[in-house]
């Protein structure tokens, strides 16, 4: 197999390097021995790109957080649209013996919720919470050991549990959610984690019924971790909104925040500030 041949095979290679490569593979056979030379250096440094980029689309395909698809205003119906974006998630699923605090209690709550439940109840089973003073109590409850705490130069408000589970008792899912204030911004810290009783592929997102964009940008913290950047434009409210999503130890974490345009500044260095603790 030649070198151009190589290339083709990989596969995911920018349409440029392909033409460049093909460019000096037609040239004359004629040619000096030193452009012969460079041809071959030309050829390996096409696929040296797309050996690099492949390697990135590999790291993505494995654990990872990657964006599925950004919207705006996409119609649902004749009079509703909406906005936002969809992100897949690939993490390490926890054991559920990882879980050593007294969240296990949940599971036999949850039982009960499914044995009890009726078709004409307004609550549905499988959802069980509780809500903490503290983050480092609502850790505590989990028992998870590596659970990340990041600091933020914020004002720490309420802490909850949302805890969810099958009707034989199993937790699949949970999350720990801590609100926090800053001035006239408003963050959400969350730790989401999934047992390896959560089989589904697993996605998370933003919607709006308002009209608002979304870009997206990475931020990699001094350990070398992506922090996945997800900023909106501002709603009626004025408030724009800054996401970063960041997977380490098997957990995904994840920071909101909702700012006023004086403050987008000041958001980003909380995000930064957030990230960096990992």
């Amino acid at each position: 197999m030649n070198a151009m041949e190589l290339c083709e095979a990989l596969g995911d290679v920018r349409e440029e390097y392909l033409r460049e490569a093909q460019a000096v593979r037609e040239l004359s056979g004629v040619r000096a021995k030193a452009g012969r030379k460079r041809k071959r250096l030309v050829l390996l440094a096409a696929c040296v790109c797309l050996v690099l980029a492949s390697a990135t689309v590999l790291a993505s395909g494995g654990f990872g957080i990657r964006v599925l698809e950004r919207f705006t205003d996409r119609q649902l119906a004749a009079d509703l649209s909406e906005s936002g974006y969809d992100l897949s998630v690939e993490i390490q699923r926890i054991p559920a013996d990882a879980l050593k605090g007294e969240v296990r209690e949940a599971g036999a709550e949850i039982v009960r919720q499914y044995r009890e439940y009726e078709p004409y109840s307004s609550w549905f089973p499988g959802h069980w919470r509780r809500t903490f003073s503290s983050r480092a109590e609502g850790a505590g409850y989990i028992g998870l050991d590596g659970l990340k705490q990041p600091e933020l130069d914020a004002e720490e408000q309420e802490t909850e549990v949302n805890v969810f589970g099958d009707a034989g008792g199993a937790i699949r899912s949970l999350t720990l959610d801590t609100a926090y204030t800053a001035g006239d911004i408003r963050l959400q810290c969350s730790a989401r984690i999934y047992t390896e009783d959560y089989t589904e592929d697993i996605t998370t997102g933003v919607r709006t019924t308002e009209h608002a964009a979304y870009t997206e940008s990475l931020y990699t913290t001094e350990r070398g971790l992506s922090c996945q950047v997800l900023t909106s434009t501002a709603l009626e409210s004025g408030y724009a909104g800054m996401d970063g999503y960041l997977a380490d130890g098997g957990v995904l974490y994840c920071l909101h925040i909702a700012y006023l345009e004086a403050d987008a500044r000041r958001a980003r260095e909380l995000l930064c500030q957030w990230a960096g603790g990992f």
